[in-house]
């Protein structure tokens, strides 16, 4: 959700908690304004049918395609779809003499975040006031994106190359609703975004940046539920600035190092477990070269997938799971295209031997931008799972992941 201004670079970096409230000014354009885009994904997943099963609660499904080789969560091996429709208004606020600014988005497209049991609703995705101190210290308020994993502030629209986040980052920090039964996650996914409040803020020295984040969130995977208690967020970030370029600005070139933590409780069948992630990452931007390695814990309330690998299955979750997870990327830019590659290996479970389940993803990647604001994506992604003490069932179901690709086309409104 960055302004058009900045849609010339394909590649990106850049201090994305800062950016948001505390951009330069556009002289040419209205300080309160307008923005959207539109995503249309096509997609498909070669169906792999698994043969084998023997257990008496699994043989009856030979012959059919586990959950995870479907798309759009259909039971279709091919979908399209208005992956995103998300508009909303950003800028100062009138009569603030440019203290204040304020950022709201509303989702109407087909995705995690509006649809849940095929039920299909429009959903606040952001709704936040920055204040722009004359300190070097800031205060954000409202709705708006958690400061944790690079990979989840990324504008989707100009910097993602991914069409849909790694299952890395999908199990590890999507956060959402908690059944009543206490074993599943249920409604829909909370886009990385929280209801809360957040200090950050950035200090220069010569060409060093230092950036940091304190948000105290409400914990809530929706705006209208009700959470038992608060969520704590940390981030720092350095980036040694390699250009002259302007410091708060999207594609800049940078070798930068993160780290963050998130902690917090959840009630399950009411009793309380604490939820805990953390992160580090490494990332270079230079020229034309984009290079990126982030590392991924996560402890409690753990997403391990369908709780049945066929049909229509709700996503389990292990109140104690533990898991651990890395990617990373590796791009080359030109003008207007972009070709790279990205790698994700996800252990869940690695503390119970029958229920550890390692995954595996290697993405090839391009963009182009057709003009300023249409950009053309495609991904073609290698795909494998195994269970290293399963039984032989799972091992036969994981053994059938199929590759997957998609075409996506954004068109970005002026």
């Amino acid at each position: 959700m960055i302004s058009a201004l900045l849609l010339a670079s394909v590649a990106m970096a850049t201090d994305w908690v800062s950016l948001q409230g505390l951009e330069p000014v556009d002289p040419e354009r209205a300080a309160l304004r307008g923005f959207g885009f539109v995503q249309v994904l096509g997609e498909g997943a070669w169906p792999t049918p698994v043969q084998g099963l023997e257990s008496e609660g699994l043989a009856p499904y030979n012959g059919q395609v586990p959950v995870f080789n479907h798309v759009a969560g259909k039971g279709q091996s091919t979908a399209m779809s208005l992956r995103r429709v998300r508009v909303g208004v950003r800028g100062e606020i009138p009569g603030t003499q440019g203290m204040w600014s304020t950022f709201a988005a509303l989702e109407l497209g087909q995705n995690g975040v509006t649809m849940s049991g095929g039920e299909w609703r429009p959903t606040l995705m952001d709704a936040s006031i920055t204040y722009r101190s004359p300190t070097p210290v800031h205060l954000r308020l409202g709705r708006f994106k958690i400061p944790m994993a690079d990979a989840t502030l990324e504008a989707v629209h100009t910097s993602a190359d991914l069409l849909q986040f790694s299952l890395v980052t999908r199990r590890l920090l999507l956060d959402r609703e908690i059944a009543e039964n206490g074993s599943e996650f249920t409604g829909r996914a909370n886009g990385f975004r929280d209801v809360g409040v957040q200090l950050f803020g950035s200090h220069t020295l010569a060409s060093l940046e230092l950036s940091w984040a304190a948000m105290v969130g409400t914990g809530e995977a929706q705006l209208a539920a009700r959470g038992p208690g608060a969520d704590l967020t940390l981030r720092a970030q350095a980036s040694w600035l390699l250009s002259d370029a302007p410091a708060r600005k999207q594609g800049r070139e940078e070798l930068s190092f993160w780290v963050w933590g998130q902690s917090g409780g959840r009630e399950i069948n009411e009793s309380s477990v604490q939820r805990t992630r953390a992160g580090v990452g490494v990332q270079l931007q230079k020229a034309h070269l984009r290079a990126r390695v982030e590392g991924l814990y996560a402890q409690g309330v753990l997403n391990t997938g369908a709780s049945f690998p066929f049909g229509t299955s709700p996503i389990a979750m292990a109140p104690d799971g533990q898991a651990w997870g890395s990617t990373a990327l590796l791009s080359y830019r030109w003008e207007t295209l972009e070709l790279g590659m990205h790698w994700g290996h996800l252990d869940s479970q690695f503390q119970e031997p029958a229920a550890e389940r390692i995954f595996e993803e290697v993405t090839g990647f391009a963009q182009l931008h057709v003009g300023p604001r249409v950009i053309v994506a495609g991904n073609l992604m290698w795909r494998e799972g195994r269970a290293p003490q399963g039984s032989p069932d799972a091992q036969r179901i994981l053994e059938s992941f199929s590759p997957y690709g998609g075409l996506q086309l954004t068109v970005i409104a002026p």
